[in-house]
């Protein structure tokens, strides 16, 4: 998720997470909260902003090439190779003409359905970040903190030290970098897949239907909310 804050860089605390914390470093941690991640942060941030951030991204996946999409799906590289030079944004186009439009109206609608479920989330979100704050500042350094948040510039940056994160300028710059990424990513899954081959070289195979039990296949089928006899039918 999009809210990361300096706390990802700090190492773990080392005290256990159920550990009593000092009530005045809560107290302090509090208020440092209610300057960085306000009520209604998240319903501000769907309010337009992210949906915002979110169209350049997936403008830049439907500028991905088919090559690349099928290779980041694990498609071997010779039948890769036979595959068009298009884009996915090209496939669309074909398949559905209206496919910007209809994007746009799904994500109009999706936006306030996750504001609300956000904000009810946002509450345990805030307490939360109020005990890590709490864990890795001192009562000291938090009270220092909240007395720059408490100033005109520090109020300035407070309010958007979430929100920040889905500015244009960051948004474009992560947009840019995709492809590279991807070509990365990419570039190492042949390494990467030789490590996990060789990491998991001792353990079991993965089991098909015809080795399991007749209370696994049944406990499967029930799992799954399908008849025990299409499974039958789609493991053969």
């Amino acid at each position: 998720m999009m809210l990361a804050t300096p706390l990802a860089a700090l190492p773990a605390a080392a005290q256990p997470a159920n550990e009593q914390i000092d009530p005045a470093r809560l107290a302090s941690a509090k208020v440092t909260v209610d300057f960085i991640f306000p009520t209604g942060t998240y319903a501000k941030m769907m309010d337009g902003t992210l949906q915002s951030a979110l169209g350049p991204i997936m403008d830049a996946t439907g500028s991905m090439s088919v090559q690349q999409i099928a290779l980041a799906a694990g498609v071997k590289p010779e039948d890769v190779s036979k595959l068009g030079k298009g884009t996915l944004a090209d496939i669309m186009k074909i398949l559905d003409p209206a496919y910007k439009q209809r994007m746009d109206a799904t994500m109009g609608a999706m936006m306030p359905a996750m504001a609300k479920v956000m904000s009810d989330f946002e509450p345990g979100m805030r307490e939360g970040l109020t005990r890590a704050y709490a864990r890795h500042f001192d009562k000291t350094q938090l009270d220092d903190m909240n007395r720059f948040f408490a100033t005109p510039s520090g109020a300035a940056y407070a309010s958007n030290a979430m929100l920040i994160q889905l500015d244009p300028e960051v948004m474009t710059r992560m947009t840019e970098a995709m492809p590279k990424v991807l070509q990365g990513v990419l570039g190492a899954m042949p390494d990467i897949m030789k490590q996990v081959e060789a990491k998991t070289a001792g353990l079991p195979k993965p089991r098909k239907y015809a080795d399991l039990t007749p209370a696994e296949r049944t406990q499967l089928a029930t799992l799954l909310g399908v008849p025990e006899k299409d499974l039958r039918k789609a493991a053969k």
